[in-house]
């Protein structure tokens, strides 16, 4: 009964090729012998995580501090994380929001066109907003992490988030830091 999972189960039969769109006949046909060597899971996490190992290092990664963020997060936090600059964070995502798995948020993004890793500095850096499209895809991208990595990334996020925040601001803000922290 979940929709996300119906279309995640015939993405992944599609790219299985147990089904096709034939255009001769002008309509969808199976294979129910492909259908049946494909190794397709029943649960919607397993699905997202094969898609995910199918991305590069470099996203995999960037989806990783994302995940420990939440469903919505903005590049400039993700690359203090990882040491890179929001450019290079929007092309480390870029396989990622092609695949349909991250959603830019707003229109900051198609400013910088197919390589943005050197053209996020003229931008305002908290405009690169992204967001997962569904919480089962945040849910794998974060236990792509194992336990003691997690613990460690939230720490560090904290720490990212104490740290740029001006004095004046922390007591506002401290719940956003402090929950990481712990």
């Amino acid at each position: 009964g979940n929709p996300f999972f119906l279309q995640e189960l015939l993405g992944a039969l599609y790219r299985e090729g147990a089904i096709e769109f034939s255009t001769e006949q002008g309509a969808w046909t199976w294979s129910a012998e492909r259908a049946a060597r494909a190794s397709i899971s029943d649960n919607v996490v397993d699905l997202m995580l094969r898609r995910l190992e199918r991305l590069p290092m470099e996203a995999r990664q960037a989806l990783c501090v994302a995940a420990c963020l939440g469903n919505q997060f903005d590049v400039s936090l993700v690359g203090r994380i990882l040491g890179l600059t929001p450019g290079a964070v929007a092309a480390a995502l870029w396989p990622a929001v092609e695949q349909g798995l991250l959603w830019p948020r707003g229109d900051a993004y198609r400013l910088l066109g197919r390589d943005p890793s050197d053209q996020a500095e003229d931008l305002d850096e908290s405009a690169l907003l992204y967001q997962f499209p569904h919480d089962r895809v945040t849910e794998a991208a974060y236990s792509l992490l194992a336990d003691a990595e997690r613990a460690a990334m939230h720490l560090e996020i904290g720490r990212s988030i104490e740290r740029s925040l001006a004095r004046e601001q922390r007591a506002a803000r401290v719940f956003d830091y402090v929950d990481h922290k712990n």
